[in-house]
């Protein structure tokens, strides 16, 4: 009795359980749909909806159908139908249309849900519980790649630069024939794929199975996505191949060649996606290939900063003085050079060596002679436990009074594109009135060029009292000496008008800057009261400043 009571409740159990629709999308997941920002071209995917209850039931499909969706995002699905019934065991094929539009480049997802069409969640104003709903997924790439289908070639490589490691030496006519030399010309090189898949490359490893240099002799030491994050296709990749002279001291004319294989284009990862026309290649796409000839003569040294790991691991010399301290040099002077040294030291248990390179951080000058500045050495050999030191020479030949600046950046080991240490270098070239100012005493002088009371009070019949009047005066201020920087000038404000003028002040004050840049001649003005109108003295002094070689600056005058 109990054996058939049970099989009658398993009965109404499974009846029940079918006697309401249960509906599946098929496929479980939609492929990844690869589409073009601000493109309107679209994609189209088949989707199927099965009822595998016993039931009919009367389906609305929606596409978007994330509550969490902000309000102003831009529809990019579209199903071909939207309500229909849906017999027991019956599917319904329809069509989901992807359109980028206005959607940003990036990955956006959201599903696809079935509902009942008699649902409704009136209380919160959200969607009800789906009955079947499926993921999906649309990959926007950046606009620029729209269209690119029409471009016959796999991908496109250009180089944007190019140096070497060490000069190669020359041999001069009638000198000893020298032996053959071996340098490494660097190159960053742009690569733009054309058609969708493109690799994702996110390391030199990863780059280096799919990139050829020189017929397999070079190599591939950097590669970054350009620019910084994009989902473009398109890479900068830094490496190196060998520049053998001959015998006789010759530089050739040698080629560069880059190849990217055809694995490149078959990432197993990718198979499968939906994607737009425009990024499809044609059938008779070219294999991806640059050879370029090059005049090893005309590259410059070190300039393009290229990268390059160092095998002896990361090490940084301690660079004594860390901040050097300006040079001054006077325009148009005999003594037109002035020096500096810079102490590189090794404390460590290997021999290391330094690459000095001029302006490493601007792109248009990195590794180019600084004019007004020479090194004794750009390439220093640093034994363990031991210093080195290069000389810095200053030239103001030729220059205008002013401030110049460079950076001398430190690489070790040839680690071009890590940077260990940056040391800034700057020359301040003073105007022709300070020749011969290292035989002169420090100092300054005072000029006064107007002093007058603000107004004049006529007094009636002798006896009407004459309040105390303000003295106003001009003076001018000349070192005898260069005083430090624009910083002091503002301190020189100060000074006059808080030790100068006893119950008055200094209210306009400004450099004289006809005679050139910092030439330490300034205009000033000011007032002071008088509680006797019968004394109008003035004084003015100047205490506490320092020059350039920080000797102490003073002096005062008075005006009647």
């Amino acid at each position: 009795m109990a054996k058939q009571l049970t099989s009658v409740v398993a009965v109404v159990l499974v009846t029940l359980c079918k006697s309401r629709a249960d509906l599946v999308f098929e496929p479980a997941r939609l492929p990844l749909a690869v589409l073009v920002a601000g493109q309107s071209e679209t994609l189209r995917h088949e989707l199927v909806l099965r009822n595998s209850g016993i039931t009919p039931e009367d389906v609305h499909v929606a596409a978007q159908c994330d509550d969490n969706l902000s309000p102003h995002q831009a529809p990019w699905l579209e199903t071909s139908v939207r309500n229909f019934t849906l017999a027991p065991s019956a599917v319904k094929g329809f069509n989901i249309t992807f359109t980028a539009g206005a959607l940003t480049q990036g990955v956006h997802s959201s599903r696809i849900c079935a509902f009942k069409q008699t649902d409704s969640d009136t209380k919160s104003g959200l969607n009800p519980t789906p009955l079947a709903q499926i993921p999906i997924q649309a990959k926007v790439l950046c606009s620029q790649r729209g269209n690119s289908s029409s471009n016959q070639s796999s991908c496109g490589i250009s180089i944007r630069q190019l140096a070497l490691l060490k000069p190669l030496l020359r041999s001069e006519p009638g000198a000893p024939v020298l032996p053959s030399q071996t340098a490494e010309l660097f190159f960053e090189a742009a690569v733009t794929f054309n058609h969708y898949p493109w690799p994702e490359w996110s390391s030199a490893a990863d780059a280096s199975k799919d990139v050829m240099v020189s017929n397999g002799t070079g190599n591939v030491y950097n590669v970054t996505a350009w620019p910084v994050g994009n989902s473009c296709g398109t890479y900068l990749i830094r490496g190196s191949t060998a520049v053998t002279t001959s015998s006789a001291g010759a530089v050739p004319t040698l080629t560069l060649q880059i190849s990217i294989s055809k694995h490149a284009f078959n990432s197993s990862n990718m198979t499968g996606d939906l994607v737009v026309a425009s990024l499809r290649p044609p059938a008779n796409a070219l294999p991806c290939h640059l050879q370029q000839q090059i005049d090893a003569d005309s590259l410059q040294v070190m300039g393009a900063l290229p990268f390059l790991p160092s095998p002896k691991g990361p090490w940084s010399p301690i660079v004594t003085p860390f901040s050097l301290p300006p040079a001054y040099l006077v325009q148009g002077s005999a003594n037109n050079t002035a020096q500096n040294v810079l102490i590189l030291e090794n404390a460590g248990g290997i021999d290391h060596s330094v690459q000095v390179v001029t302006n490493c951080y601007n792109e248009s000058s990195a590794g180019a002679r600084v004019p007004w500045l020479s090194l004794s050495a750009k390439d220093v050999e640093v034994p363990f436990k031991s210093s080195k030191s290069i000389n810095l020479t200053y030239h103001a030949e030729g220059l205008a009074a002013g401030t110049y600046r460079a950076q001398l950046c430190l690489f070790a080991d040839y680690s071009y594109g890590a940077v260990s240490s940056v040391v800034q270098v700057q020359l301040q070239v003073l105007c022709s009135r300070y020749q011969g100012y290292e035989s002169s005493p420090p100092g300054c002088t005072i000029r006064f060029s107007e002093v007058h009371p603000l107004y004049f009070v006529r007094p009636i019949n002798g006896s009407v009292s004459i309040p105390p009047i303000p003295t106003v005066f001009t003076a001018d201020l000349a070192f005898n000496r260069p005083v430090l920087g624009p910083q002091s000038r503002n301190s020189l404000y100060g000074m006059l008008s808080g030790q100068g003028v006893p119950d008055g002040r200094i209210d306009a004050f400004e450099e004289d800057t006809s005679q050139g840049a910092t030439c330490g001649m300034y205009h000033f003005q000011g007032w002071k009261s008088n509680d006797d109108n019968a004394n109008r003295n003035v004084t003015v002094q100047v205490a506490g400043l320092y020059d350039i070689t920080h000797m102490l600056n003073a002096c005062s005058a008075q005006a009647d």
